[in-house]
Order: structure tokens, then C-alpha cells, then sequence
């Protein structure tokens, strides 16, 4: 068996998406590699049966490292993950890997026994106690993200007082310039790591957040999730919804059709096209600054904005996410709406270290 060594050095999302990769060796070419992943998200990569994590910093001997680059800006229509994959192809072709088609639209995190009977013991979490887990902070290098504070202030109090759940907001000071506080919620910013992130994800009812590496994560965990997306990205590039999972479901091969049928589509409010019908085009632009179409706020109006957006991601309500909410707490509450572990025993060694999957898709 050869070992492959890939390395990797970047943000977690990168390292989320990356794990696409020694699943699909694993499966499409089964017993012919073993791989080793150099990492600094070690996390990620815990309980993953594909790969090894090693530091960074760790001598691996003779083994030639296979670097791994970020996808740019996609050329053709492919998701992310794809994307990831072929980009694993470019690097690794020189090992006899020729093709790595994506067998499952998600990517592959696993949680061991404890962390999916537990959640982790904060101050208003604890087990027993259904959330909703909420990310809204927003970065300065990616402020074209923010969505305005009061809007978040609406669905957290919308939580607290007209459902029997909780809503929990989480954030780190070193990934978020900012992080809204709110009343009523729980306060888990700049407390939670990032595998408890993953720990709580697992045990929560859903999760509401912008773009980035959360929504990544719920898809692998298979939860629902709530993304205030505006249009700055091609739903086709990084989604995890419905008409995506119908995409790629006819291109799966049949040996892997019950995974396809075990996602959870994910519901993306924005699609506006706000930019488009003006001639601008959007993809890429992560500052507000580079942003042609902003809302500013309008101190005279009370229910207008307090910051400046992109009119995209103005143009969403708090009206919407909630409703969204209620869409799924809907479907989760009819009958053959399940969570369960697959079991599949040519990939996992121990079934009880898989994380759930809820069986049935969540239409738009």
C-alpha cells in the first residue's frame, strides 16, 4: 500500500473541504493508499478513518509531500468539492490517481461516541435542551458578508420567546473582526473551539449563519441549515441545496445512492440577483469597499438598517430566516423525518464513530 502525504497549510474551511479527498481515494481506489494529511486544523481531521492527521511540524521521512492547492475562481460549473478533487488529481496524478468524481455532496466529518450522546457542558447547554445554533459575526476582509445586527436580534428573540429552543451564538475574536452580542441568546463567542463548534452542531436542531466554513460543516454532519447568502456567490459554486443534491444524485454511481438520498438540503435566502440585473458582477468581492451596490442606513427611518450593507444582503428579512425555521421544525416534525447512523463497514471501522444523517431532504 502507498502512502500519500498531502499538506496543506490554510484556514479551516480549506481543510473542511479538503477532507472530500482521502474519502474518494478511499473509494475509488480501495486498498491502494494510504493517506497522511499534514495539517495545522488537526480537529477536522479527528476520527476521520480515511486519513492520518500529523503536525505540522512532524518528520515524515522519505515521503514526498503532495501540495495541495486552494481552488480559485472555478472555469466551468462544478461545485467546490469537485473543485477539491480536481485539484487533488493535478497533484497526485504522478501516484496513478486519475479521477476523483464526487460520490457525495457533503464533506466528511466524523465525532466519536461521547461527543454525539453529549454536548459540551457550557453554562446553558447542556444535554436536554433543543438549540439553535447561530453564527453572525462577519470579518473585515469579508465584511461583504454582514448582515445587520438587528436583524439578528429579531431571530434570536424570535427563539426565545415564541419556540421551546434556544438559541446559541458562537463566534472567535481571531476569525471575526466582529461579533454581535444579543439579549436572550446564549453567549458562547470567544468560548467555544472549533471542535466543540463541530460537538455542538451535531446536538443542535439547526444552524443559522452567512457563507464560509460553518454551512460546510453542517452539511457533513447532515443538519439544517439557515444561509443568509444574499447573491454574492453562484448557488452552483458552494451550495448544499436542494437543486444541488438533485444535480449531482443521477451522476452517483449506485453503490453510493443511499448516501446521496441521506443529505439535508440546505435553504439559501438571498437570489435577488440584486447585482445582476445592473450589469455587476459579484463573485469574489469580499470587502464592502469593492461592493458597487450598497444600502446605507437611514437614521430617520427606526427600522432601517444601522449599518452599511450590500443591498443583496439588505434586501433579506428577518421575516425569511424565520420562516425558514419553521420550514424545517415542520419537517422535522413529520413522521419518517429521522436521524440515524449509516453504517457503512467497507469505510468504518466502528459504525457508533459516524456521525448522523437525517434521511430525507428538506424541499425548498
Amino acid at each position: 500500500m502507498q502512502t500519500l502525504l498531502l499538506e496543506h497549510s490554510g484556514a479551516p474551511e480549506d481543510d473542511i473541504l479538503m477532507t472530500v479527498i482521502p474519502r474518494e481515494i478511499h473509494r475509488h481506489y480501495p486498498g491502494k493508499f494510504r493517506v497522511m494529511v499534514k495539517s495545522n486544523n488537526a480537529g477536522i481531521w479527528y476520527r476521520n478513518p480515511t486519513a492520518t492527521s500529523i503536525p505540522t511540524e512532524a518528520a515524515v521521512g522519505s515521503i514526498e509531500p503532495s501540495i495541495i492547492s486552494v481552488p480559485g475562481r472555478p472555469r466551468k460549473r462544478q461545485h467546490i468539492l469537485q473543485a477539491y478533487l480536481d485539484a487533488a488529481v493535478t497533484a497526485l496524478r504522478p501516484y496513478g490517481i486519475t479521477s476523483l468524481p464526487l460520490t457525495e455532496l457533503k464533506p466528511s466529518i466524523y465525532l466519536d461516541t461521547a461527543e454525539m450522546k453529549n454536548t459540551p457542558s457550557h453554562d446553558g447547554v447542556t444535554q436536554g435542551i433543543p438549540y439553535w445554533l447561530i453564527c453572525a459575526g462577519w470579518d473585515t476582509k469579508r465584511s461583504i458578508y454582514a448582515w445587520d445586527a438587528t436583524n439578528w436580534q429579531q431571530v434570536v428573540s424570535y427563539l426565545a420567546m415564541n419556540t421551546q429552543y434556544l438559541a446559541v451564538y458562537f463566534g472567535s475574536s481571531e476569525e471575526f473582526t466582529t461579533l454581535p452580542r444579543f439579549k436572550f441568546g446564549v453567549d458562547l463567542c470567544d468560548s467555544a473551539t472549533l471542535r466543540e463548534v463541530v460537538w455542538m452542531m451535531h446536538n443542535a436542531r439547526g444552524v443559522i449563519c452567512t457563507p464560509g466554513q460553518y454551512p460546510h460543516i453542517a452539511a457533513a454532519l447532515g443538519k439544517p441549515c439557515i444561509v443568509i447568502a444574499g447573491d454574492i456567490r453562484p448557488r452552483w459554486y458552494e451550495s448544499y441545496s436542494m437543486e444541488m443534491i438533485k444535480r449531482y444524485a443521477p451522476a452517483v454511481d449506485d453503490k453510493y445512492e443511499p448516501l446521496a438520498r441521506s443529505l439535508v438540503a440546505h435553504k439559501y435566502i438571498g437570489g435577488f440577483e440584486t447585482c445582476k440585473t445592473k450589469g455587476h458582477e459579484c463573485y469574489g468581492v469580499n470587502m464592502l469597499k469593492d461592493c458597487d451596490n450598497i444600502t446605507q442606513p437611514n437614521p430617520a427611518n427606526l427600522q432601517s438598517p444601522r449599518m452599511q450593507q450590500a443591498s443583496c444582503m439588505a434586501d433579506i428579512t428577518y421575516h425569511q430566516v424565520i420562516k425558514a425555521i419553521k420550514m424545517y421544525e415542520e419537517k422535522m416534525g413529520e413522521a419518517g423525518y429521522d436521524q440515524r447512523i449509516i453504517n457503512s463497514r467497507d469505510e468504518i471501522v466502528d459504525a457508533d464513530d459516524v456521525p448522523g444523517a437525517i434521511l430525507a431532504a428538506v424541499g425548498e
